[in-house]
């Protein structure tokens, strides 16, 4: 469970707390459902446009992946070479929006929950 309000990432291993450019981070990645998220799109929707160097970004997506490596997570964020990034490992297939908040389907597979703000 990703639960963005309280900058949180919930898997089988217990619950991390994140900064708020990580949460970001996941939580776009999970709204491209699956489809490569470009480095200039993270800096669009996780930067709100601010011009950021290369090393910010793969700060963000390195503590990302502690993250979902401490949770237990069964999915990974995927780096495309000189493209961006992807979640790898979710079934995004007849899933609920970006915003619908659910639990993991099976044991073997997680689906990333992304909770909306109130």
């Amino acid at each position: 469970w990703l639960r963005p309000r309280w900058r949180q990432l919930e898997g089988p291993s217990g619950a991390v707390t994140g900064g708020p450019r990580v949460i970001q981070v996941l939580v776009a990645l999970a709204d491209a459902k699956g489809t490569v998220l470009s480095r200039e799109d993270m800096l669009q929707t996780c930067w709100d446009g601010r011009i950021v160097g290369d090393d910010a970004i793969n700060r963000a997506v390195a503590e990302a992946r502690k993250i979902l490596l401490a949770t237990g997570a069964d999915f990974e964020i995927e780096t495309i070479p000189r493209v961006g990034y992807r979640l790898n490992g979710l079934d995004f297939r007849d899933g609920p929006g970006p915003n619908a908040e659910v639990q993991p389907q099976s044991i073997g597979r997680r689906r990333l929950v992304v909770g909306g703000i109130a």
